[in-house]
């Protein structure tokens, strides 16, 4: 510290005692218990004496895990929910499909499907997604629909692992189409690197051949 910034906080302290007893920096009342000495004077006296500056309070650190997540595995692999060999589509004819288009009642379609992954130990933890509509066609009429739709984990061709879910659907007076969606949780397959997930509306059943290669996703 330089002798030129000691004598100038020397001043300043000098400066405010003096302010203080000419009333400036508070009660002339010669009772009145001594006030405590302001940060400002605090500083200057103790940079003066040649101490530290008054310490500043630290900002927390924030917490970005979890303590019990430290050791959890980031990254495993989440199968990929594909749709059944002839289970992306109903169609209702009247009279038999070979009657034409002109003889089509109405159409059930899944048009978007999702899955999610969590890890549970020796399985997996599925969370199913899935949409879809229902379009009349020249020889339909608006009414409810039924949607059968089922999910299926199979190891080798083998199904371990099924679910079926049917919902319904309205096609008001007017319209020519209506929408659906299900979210299917807690669907629960083994782990196992040979293990493909299906869904598919239910006159669909062989699974397509050549199924894509898992995808990872995070659990």
């Amino acid at each position: 510290m330089g002798t030129a910034r000691v004598s100038a906080a020397l001043a300043l302290c000098a400066c405010i005692s003096a302010c203080s007893s000419l009333g400036f920096g508070g009660s002339s009342d010669d009772n009145a218990p001594p006030a405590p000495p302001s940060p400002t004077r605090q500083f200057l006296e103790n940079l003066a004496l040649g101490g530290p500056a008054p310490a500043t309070t630290a900002e927390p650190k924030p917490q970005t895990r979890f303590p019990d997540a430290v050791n959890q595995k980031d990254e495993f692999d989440c199968p990929v929910l594909d749709i059944s060999a002839n289970g992306a589509s109903i169609r209702d004819f009247a009279g038999g499909a070979e009657a034409g288009a002109q003889a089509l009642r109405q159409q059930i379609s899944i048009t978007k499907i999702a899955r999610e992954c969590q890890d549970a130990g020796a399985n997996i933890n599925m969370k199913l997604g899935v949409e879809g509509s229902v379009l009349l066609g020249p020889a339909g009429a608006p009414g409810t629909f039924s949607i059968p739709l089922f999910f299926e984990a199979r190891v080798k061709d083998k199904v371990v692992a099924s679910r079926r879910e049917t919902l319904s659907v309205t096609i008001p007076s007017g319209e020519t189409r209506a929408f659906f969606n299900t979210v299917v949780p807690n669907f629960v397959i083994p782990k196992d690197d040979d293990t493909d997930v299906f869904v598919g509306l239910n006159q669909g059943g062989a699974p397509r051949a050549g199924a894509q290669k898992r995808r990872k996703a995070k659990s």
